[in-house]
């Protein structure tokens, strides 16, 4: 699986945003039985991009890599569609 390999560094390392469809709910039971962290709406963190822009964070859930990197997944309906977003920064 995608996140898995991004969580070992096996693949993926520059990544600094996905966005993909969720077509099926089964995959975010896949998503979220990975260890992660759930972040309520009022909290707010800055973080650091691959490419050392700085990015702020408010809520979400944090799925972190093992060199410290931190994905955080938003999910959000567009139009009739699920979408994943996911931000990836080293937290400041």
């Amino acid at each position: 699986m995608f996140l898995i390999s991004w969580m070992t560094s096996r693949s993926h390392q520059n990544l600094e945003y996905l966005k993909i469809q969720v077509t099926e709910l089964d995959t975010l039971d896949t998503i979220f039985n990975l260890p992660h962290e759930v972040m309520g709406a009022d909290v707010i963190r800055h973080g650091k991009t691959v490419k050392y822009g700085i990015i702020e964070l408010r809520g979400g859930t944090d799925i972190k890599r093992n060199d410290g990197a931190i994905g955080t997944v938003f999910i959000e309906m567009v139009d009739d569609q699920m979408m994943l977003k996911m931000c990836v920064s080293y937290l400041l």
